[in-house]
């Protein structure tokens, strides 16, 4: 006798709940959205690309196409903000990107202890350009031996290497938009 009253009152409910479900579902969906708004515009500084970094990268822009060689932050945005091409940029891009940073943060990071081997690099890779933070573009300027032209944009120093080809490019802050 209680079996079919107790079916009776879950058909009711689940016929009251056929039209609750739908909105207790947007309901649920739709209150995590002003939380979701207020998370990002409370971390949107960490998103932003350094100005320093973008004005480096646009610096390139003002030199002929070549082969940069820069630290991965730099480097990544190289291709976007100058239309140069780099040893160790985006992830997607850049094959093996974990040796190749690993390589780029190691010379970088004492260009006078690896002169042989950053020397090595640029050859093999054919690096037209180099960046550097500016506090280290007289060790890497020294390692490198043939430096046609020195800029430095913000905390960085680009130094050209010697090449027949770019022997007259100097460097310079644009606030150019890259050429596609």
């Amino acid at each position: 006798a209680a079996a079919p009253a107790l079916a009776a009152a879950l058909d009711r409910w689940r016929a009251r709940g056929a039209r609750a479900r739908p909105a207790l579902l947007l309901a649920a969906l739709s209150v995590g959205v002003p939380f979701a708004t207020w998370d990002a515009l409370r971390t949107r500084g960490d998103a932003q690309i350094d100005a320093d970094l973008v004005a480096a990268a646009r610096s390139l822009a003002t030199l002929p196409p070549g082969n940069v060689l820069a630290p991965v932050e730099l480097g990544q945005l190289v291709p976007p903000f100058s239309g140069q091409r780099t040893f160790a940029g985006h992830w997607f891009m850049t094959p093996s990107l974990g040796a190749r940073r690993a390589v780029v943060d190691r010379l970088l990071a004492d260009p006078a202890a690896e002169a042989g081997a950053l020397r090595r690099l640029v050859d093999d890779a054919a690096i037209d350009y180099v960046a550097v933070p500016a506090a280290r573009a007289e060790a890497a300027a020294a390692a490198l031996g043939g430096v046609a032209a020195r800029g430095t944009v913000g905390p960085w120093a680009i130094l050209v290497l010697r090449r027949s080809d770019r022997a007259d490019a100097t460097p310079a802050r644009s606030d150019a938009r890259p050429q596609r």
